[in-house]
């Protein structure tokens, strides 16, 4: 079963990045991408997929400053 790598603010800026870079590095893991707006974060998928990015990416609606968000995630 592959790992599952959570990056919180992945449709843009540093959490962008990073996922990006995880990404190119292994497609032995499942990586979610959270954002408060799932739009955004299925919209950055498609920039990752235009970048060349072949691993498994998937979004999650997640807003880090909710209890509630948080126990979903889990």
């Amino acid at each position: 079963m592959a790992q599952v790598i959570l990056i919180t603010g992945a449709n843009r800026g540093a959490g962008f990045s990073i996922l990006r870079g995880l990404a190119q590095r292994s497609l032995l893991h499942h990586y979610l991408l959270g954002t408060r707006r799932a739009e955004k974060g299925l919209k950055a998928i498609e920039k990752l997929h235009k970048l060349g990015i072949k691993a498994q990416v998937d979004t999650i609606e997640l807003d880090v400053t909710s209890d509630g968000d948080v126990g979903k995630a889990e």
